[in-house]
């Protein structure tokens, strides 16, 4: 009898150890850690110092490239330090970042950033206002968009907006002087919860948009809801699932802001922050190794590679993807966001250091 029970049991062990080592190689294999792709650049350029630069967006009437930066190695180890929005001169030669916002008054973790400009002219720029600067803390409730307003080369500090359903803010697509859509990557709100939703890629993140007075969920059921773009009528909007390694695409009623599903764009990597150019096309930066990813912003000595894709609209729901860039990680480690002005292209990295300076060979 004995003996039949430890059989039992012996392969009850050797189905439990077969599920986990099942579970491990297709978590490796999702998350692309065996994936062999040869370093390529389209590109060529400078590395600019500039603490956590998460995202970059590009005013092209002023030219001049907005940084979000906030130190958030410092964040995890418990030394958090204040962030700041950084104005880079995109027609000086050899520029350096220049502190906008040195003289807000409140603690200040700039995570997504996004410029609107009125029909009139005026420049609005909305920022992710990061409570702890550890989007893997147990909770980072108390975040908050902050919304600026650009003129004479200056930020000034317009309002703070907070409501409940900033749960797990990222990114932020302002469409108005005061109307934007933000992304909450997670629908979890304490450490466990976002790592199951992580690794099991539970779709359970959502958009939100607010209206000018109102905090309303506009689309939900997305695995790690993150960057925004929107074609330049305002009809479409493009939303990253990082961890679902794709674009929903959306179409966009501008005068509610409700938001219909069109379709899912597969890009097979981990495509973070999105901007649109001038000519409609599409810049992605992207996570291609997410692991790697985790393990590097623990420890910046492990490398995470960088990777940049094109991605051009086209007629009939279709779309062209090309990879212009991708760098195991030495040039700058886990690209988090890249955005392309005429002939350059610029890419950040939320735990890194440094942003790329790049122009087209």
């Amino acid at each position: 009898m004995l003996k039949k029970v430890l059989i039992v049991v012996g392969i009850v062990i050797g189905v439990i150890i077969i599920l986990l080592l099942a579970f491990a190689a297709r978590t490796l294999w999702f998350a692309g850690e065996f994936k062999s792709v040869q370093p390529h650049s389209d590109y060529q350029g400078v590395q600019v110092k500039c603490a956590g630069p998460e995202d970059v967006d590009i005013d092209v009437e002023d030219q001049v490239a907005f940084i979000s930066s906030s130190d958030r190695r410092a964040a995890m180890k418990g030394t958090p330090t204040q962030g700041a929005i950084y104005g880079y001169s995109l027609t000086t030669d050899k520029p350096v970042p220049v502190d906008l916002t040195q003289d807000f008054p409140r603690t200040f973790h700039p995570h997504g950033i996004s410029l609107y400009t009125s029909p009139s002219g005026e420049h609005y720029l909305y920022v992710i206002n990061m409570a702890g600067d550890n989007p893997f803390a147990d909770t980072i409730s108390g975040s908050t968009v902050e919304l600026f307003k650009y003129e004479g080369g200056k930020l000034k500090h317009l309002e703070t907006l907070g409501d409940s359903l900033i749960v797990s803010p990222n990114d932020i697509l302002g469409v108005g002087p005061r109307q934007f859509y933000f992304s909450n990557d997670s629908g979890a709100t304490d450490r466990m919860g976002k790592m199951m939703e992580l690794y099991f890629q539970l779709p359970i993140s959502n958009v939100v948009y607010y209206d000018g007075s109102t905090f309303r969920k506009a689309a939900e059921n997305i695995a790690c809801a993150n960057g925004f773009a929107m074609s330049h009528d305002g009809k479409r909007l493009y939303v990253t699932s990082t961890v679902g390694k794709l674009i929903r695409v959306y179409d966009r009623d501008p005068a509610t802001g409700a938001l219909k599903m069109v379709k899912d764009v597969d890009v097979d990597t981990g495509v973070d922050n999105i901007n649109m150019d001038s000519d409609g096309d599409i810049w992605a930066g992207c996570i291609p190794k997410l692991l790697s990813y985790d393990m590097n912003r623990r420890d910046p000595s492990k490398l995470a590679p960088s990777q940049v894709l094109m991605i051009r609209p086209l007629p009939n729901d279709m779309f062209e993807i090309k990879e212009v860039y991708y760098n195991a990680g030495e040039q700058v480690g886990g690209s988090s966001s890249a955005a392309a002005y005429k002939n350059r292209l610029f890419i950040g990295a939320a735990y890194d250091d440094k942003f790329l300076d790049l122009t087209h060979k």
